[in-house]
């Protein structure tokens, strides 16, 4: 019987070298092999995925907005404040009609269908400092919006503009406070010599950007006679879900 403690001759360890090399060589072969077709199988894939992106890129153009491009999406008073007076306006240059303002009245503030298609309704912007006024004489109401974006109210001007408010149109319509989020307004932007905080937080309307200007105007997308128009509103809406 053979010593199965006894060592291995020379010859023997260079022959199972030998062998291990070659089982080696081919391992790392088919490894190679695999990786190659594996590789292939990723790369064209990729290029298929990328190939539909380019084509959407080129029929869709989801990350363009002129309004994100011209680095205006965070300036009220030169963005914000104008384009929603422009299409609260009937006889804007958007060519609705009264489209914009009618589906605002009735969404924002329930008016009725009559209020809301009155034909006396007036937009004015930054005027006695108030960012944006709706007003209807005939019907004696008008809506006081104070537009804010990155900033709070300060110096105690929303009891000045409810002041005005009530001194000309005795609090008929809304006193409204826009922001991204429709967080209610800080202590600064109230004067308690001027108007009590808790007169006007009574009927302070807060609506935010990324849900009630958002549903307001995606509801009126399917009504937009003009493509131009439409597009626009859709870009817009795109950026104040990001603001």
């Amino acid at each position: 019987m053979k010593d199965s403690n006894a060592m291995i001759s020379e010859k023997q360890f260079l022959e199972f070298k030998k062998r291990y090399d070659e089982f080696e060589k081919k391992q790392q072969a088919e490894i190679l092999e695999k990786f190659k077709q594996d590789f292939h199988r990723f790369n064209s894939s990729y290029q298929a995925v990328t190939g539909l992106a380019d084509e959407l890129d080129r029929n869709e153009a989801p990350q363009f907005n002129v309004f994100s491009i011209l680095d205006r999406g965070h300036l009220e008073v030169l963005t914000h404040t104008p384009f929603l007076a422009e299409l609260l306006n009937p006889r804007g240059t958007h060519g609705q009609k009264d489209l914009f303002l009618r589906c605002f009245l009735r969404k924002i503030l329930k008016y009725s269908p009559a209020e809301a298609s009155d034909p006396n309704w007036h937009v004015i912007k930054e005027y006695e400092y108030v960012d944006l006024r709706i007003f209807n004489y005939s019907l004696r109401k008008a809506i006081f919006i104070e537009n804010k974006i990155y900033t709070d109210a300060h110096s105690g001007q929303l009891s000045r503009y409810f002041s005005l408010w009530e001194n000309h149109y005795s609090k008929n319509g809304a006193f409204i406070y826009l922001t991204p989020d429709g967080k209610a307004p800080n202590e600064t932007g109230f004067d308690d010599l001027v108007y009590k905080k808790d007169e006007i937080m009574k009927v302070l309307l807060c609506l935010s950007y990324k849900e009630d200007i958002c549903n307001w105007l995606e509801e009126t997308l399917f009504q937009i006679a003009s493509p131009k128009v439409r597009e626009t509103i859709i870009q817009y809406i795109d950026l104040i879900k990001k603001i």
